[in-house]
């Protein structure tokens, strides 16, 4: 990490404490700490109406992956672009 996403880390961190005291009524997300392909697969299908369909999708790609002996846990950009190329795992979403 870069120095200065370091202080807007800070920063945004500072601002949730003063708008949200009690740190124990924060909410913290699993995610997807090592894969920026299942991020992106999230933020893409949370825009429809039930998260189910979202964690169908990504247990979809994390399969097709796994069939292509990849790990969709730890994809980056250019793993998910390369699954568009001639696959249809997503098509129908």
């Amino acid at each position: 990490m870069t120095t200065d996403f370091i202080a807007e880390e800070e920063k945004l961190t500072e601002v949730c404490r003063g708008i949200v005291h009690d740190e124990t009524q924060w909410i913290t997300g699993d995610g997807y700490p090592h894969s920026l392909a299942l991020c992106i697969i999230d933020s893409i299908f949370s825009t429809g109406s039930h998260y189910n369909s979202v964690i169908n999708v990504v247990n979809e790609y994390r399969a097709y992956r796994r069939a292509e002996g990849g790990n969709a846990d730890y994809d980056g950009t250019a793993e998910l672009l390369g699954t568009f190329a001639g696959s249809s795992w997503f098509v129908g979403k």
